[in-house]
Formats: C-alpha cells, structure tokens, sequence
C-alpha cells in the first residue's frame, strides 16, 4: 500500500483543487494512460484530463497498455470496464500478477454498481461513470485520489 501512496505522492496538492474546472497546469503532473476500446471515448478523456493539468495519452488495446504500464511510462491508469478481450478488472488482475502497483480507476458506462471489496482487492482506487461533463469528471477524478491517499 505504501508503494501505491508512493505513486501518488503529492497529497498536498489535492487542497489546489477547486470545485471549478481547472484549466492550468497541475502542480503535481501524473503520468495517466487511458484504456477504452471505444478510440473516441478514450481520447475526450484524455483531453479532459490533459485540460485538468494532467499528461494523458490514450490506448485502445489492452496488451499495449499493460505493456506501456510495465515500462513505466505512466503512475496511473485509468481503464474502461467493458472491453472486448479483456475487461477493466482483468487488466488490472494482470498488473497486479506482474508486480505493477499502478493505481488504477475504473470508467464504466454501465449502469451497474461495484463492490467495494472487489475493486480493492485487485487494487482499483474507485470508479467514475460515463459520460461526464468535464467539471464532474474532475471532481470525481480528485475525489477518487484524495480518498486514497489519506
């Protein structure tokens, strides 16, 4: 757990979010891949989080990104849930069996809820549904960080 605290390691500054939309650069830039199968949903959340001050790239293939995360070229991973191959939580179950501590949130478009206790068990920090105005994906996106790193 210390190691997932490690990659996220600017806890103080979470309080530099405000509720309103940030459009400056973070003060604390994280690394974030986007995995979605659909290419369009996965590059307008890369955009908004790239608006938000972080440096997202996006990814539409499951065995691709968990090579990138394993190169470490990213310290966060937000994935889709319903994708063909693989889904949000086998993804996650992999890097876990190949040691990557990446934290990791769920971008689900489904109507159904998650147990908290499966989502920590293969180390997913929180889920955000979609579609969401870009105010709300912040919100939700620092809401997920700050309740994890405290």
């Amino acid at each position: 757990m210390s190691r997932m605290r490690d990659s996220l390691a600017c806890a103080h500054c979470l309080s530099l979010y405000s509720s309103a939309v940030m459009t400056t650069a973070n003060p604390c830039p994280k690394r974030v891949l986007v995995l979605d199968d659909d290419a369009a949903m996965a590059q307008t959340a890369a955009l908004i989080l790239n608006r938000l001050g972080y440096e997202a790239q996006s990814e539409t293939n499951p065995a691709k990104s968990i090579r990138r995360i394993l190169d470490s070229e990213f310290d966060l991973l937000l994935t889709d849930y319903r994708m063909p191959g693989l889904n949000g939580f086998q993804v996650a179950h992999l890097l876990r069996t190949m040691g990557s501590m990446i934290p990791i949130i769920l971008h689900t478009g489904g109507g159904g809820t998650f147990d908290s206790d499966d989502l920590r068990l293969v180390g997913i920090l929180g889920v955000i549904k979609k579609p969401l105005s870009m105010n709300e994906f912040n919100l939700a996106f620092t809401r997920i960080l700050h309740s994890h790193q405290n």
